[in-house]
């Protein structure tokens, strides 16, 4: 346990005298929205905020700023409660006003659903079995640090992370029992395929789907806020490396320092972004550590009011690739493609993809595709079939000719020439010609290439080093494809340029850097459409 942590959990009891429950906690109310307007299922556990945790039936409890809440789904709507009443909290209008926003109700989603449904066949096909799926508005930082946390890494272990750092570092709200049904098992159950029809009701006709896997977790009966800054700021990368976080550990402390240098303060600065553009918010984002152009399109659409920002996955990279840029096929996910893929969704939804596209990416995700009837549950990923040169020795023999398996010394295949040249490159330096492409594949209809040659070309140098016992080392010139640990720098030192055979220099035109660059649109404003 750090030092931090040590002095938090001793004033816990102070914080939970001051925000004791039965006094101080709220009656249930109703929010006033709908299954069609906000589906907790849809919305609360599907990788948008991972401070919730599922204790009943469409029963949910999490925090939101300075409260603690529980959110139950009824036929009628929404009812919520908040257990804790503070200076910051106290009273029922703003508890109103503070759901109401995080949820985003000043939209409204069943005209959205509609006008999307005639614009794309897959949305109208798949949206009326996942009514209510809705974008939340949340708290910029905690969105920012919940979802550097999330590279590389699963929901469950994002829960996990996030609730540590609460814990170690956020303020107690308080102490809340969970209900004896909820100590038995923290699993989500699935439940059976919806008919649009009557989206309450299970549909007779649909196959019972099987239950997910189960993933235990931890259900919290103390609660904290998501830290301030100068509360992050008081842990180390040590402290987050002893708690599990792994690299994102230097992620965490270097975007605190960064957002603490700011002049206007990091939490003013982060909420300055929703007047931004998308595009300057994005690439203001990418400016702070551990932060890449998914992190920073999460952080957009989830918190800074930028609705036409794509998190490019791989649910939804499958998702475009089967339905919006078949000609993608192939290609490596790198962020130039991420922006071809964020712009086909942008021409077929407008300046409100972010929320079409959360409802085609709920539909693709494992735990929800039994709502849908089997004929348009995606497909899974076909296997790859191996090449007939990567067949087994032995399957080749099996249709070989026992004439023909013993090959006379003749006949016999010559070694290569690439092995001939890594012997040649141990006794002299030499150089050579090697084609290389980029890691999305060759397609000049979205990178171009000069006309006289599709493939650039790139020089390589071969040599032994004194200390590699004879191994042969091999640099490219392509700087994004240098050995690890061996600077440019060093590089030109070891090998002298030698006469130049490359291309030219590939250049964009403004027209091309334009359709490549993210989407901009105007500061945060609903239109009278979609207002409620």
């Amino acid at each position: 346990m750090t030092r931090s942590q040590g002095t938090k959990l001793s004033s816990l009891k102070t914080q939970d005298a001051s925000c004791s429950m039965g006094a101080n906690e709220a009656p249930w109310e109703a929010l006033g929205a709908g299954l069609k307007e906000l589906s907790l299922d849809l919305t609360l556990p599907t990788g948008q905020s991972f401070r919730w945790r599922q204790i009943g039936p469409e029963h949910y409890r999490g925090v939101i700023g300075h409260r603690i809440v529980s959110l139950r789904q009824t036929p009628e709507g929404v009812l919520y409660k908040v257990h804790n009443r503070t200076a910051l909290c106290s009273s029922s209008a703003a508890d109103r006003a503070a759901l109401e926003d995080f949820f985003n109700l000043q939209v409204a989603l069943e005209p959205m659903y509609d006008e999307f449904a005639q614009k794309d066949v897959r949305y109208r096909e798949v949206s009326e079995y996942f009514p209510g799926a809705r974008m939340l508005r949340q708290d910029p930082m905690e969105c920012l640090f919940s979802f550097i946390c999330s590279s590389n890494n699963h929901i469950s272990r994002i829960h996990g992370m996030v609730e540590r750092i609460c814990t170690a570092y956020g303020t107690p709200l308080g102490h809340v029992p969970l209900p004896s049904s909820a100590h038995t098992s923290a699993a989500t159950t699935a439940k059976p395929p919806l008919s649009p029809a009557s989206p309450t009701t299970p549909n007779p006709k649909s196959p019972t789907p099987k239950s997910p896997k189960s993933v235990t977790e931890v259900i919290p009966e103390r609660w904290h806020s998501f830290p301030t800054l100068e509360q992050l700021a008081a842990a180390s990368e040590d402290d987050f490396r002893a708690d599990g976080f792994g690299y994102r550990a230097k992620f965490i402390t270097g975007t605190t320092e960064a957002l603490l240098a700011k002049p206007e303060g990091g939490e003013a600065w982060l909420l300055s972004l929703r007047d931004s553009s998308y595009k300057e918010a994005k690439e203001a984002l990418l400016t702070l550590p551990g932060v890449g152009p998914k992190v920073a399109a999460c952080v957009c659409l989830f918190s800074l009011d930028k609705h036409s920002a794509i998190p490019v996955d791989t649910h939804v990279w499958q998702v475009a690739l089967k339905h919006y840029t078949p000609q993608l096929e192939g290609k490596t996910l790198t962020p130039r493609i991420m922006d071809v893929v964020e712009d086909a969704f942008g021409d077929v939804f407008g300046e409100w993809a972010g929320w079409a596209h959360n409802v085609l990416f709920v539909a693709d995700l494992a735990s929800q595709k039994h709502r849908l009837p089997e004929h348009l549950r995606p497909s899974p990923a076909p296997k790859k079939t191996p090449s007939k040169s990567a067949s087994p020795k032995n399957a080749s023999q099996k249709t070989t000719p026992s004439s023909q398996k013993k090959m006379p010394s003749s006949q016999k295949k010559a070694p290569s020439s690439q092995n001939a040249d890594k012997k040649k490159a141990k006794k002299r330096l030499a150089t050579e010609e090697v084609d290389d492409v980029d890691s999305a594949g060759d397609d000049n209809s979205i990178w171009p290439l000069p006309a006289s040659s599709k493939k650039p070309r790139y020089r390589r140098a071969i040599r032994t080093s004194p200390s590699s016992q004879g191994r042969v080392q091999a640099i490219d010139e392509d700087t994004s494809r240098m050995t690890p640990g061996t600077t440019k720098s060093a590089q030109e030192s070891l090998f002298p340029a030698a006469p130049s055979v490359l291309s030219p220099p590939v250049t964009l035109s403004e027209s091309s850097k334009k359709a490549r660059s993210p989407r901009s649109q105007k500061p945060f404003q609903i239109p009278k459409k979609h207002q409620r």
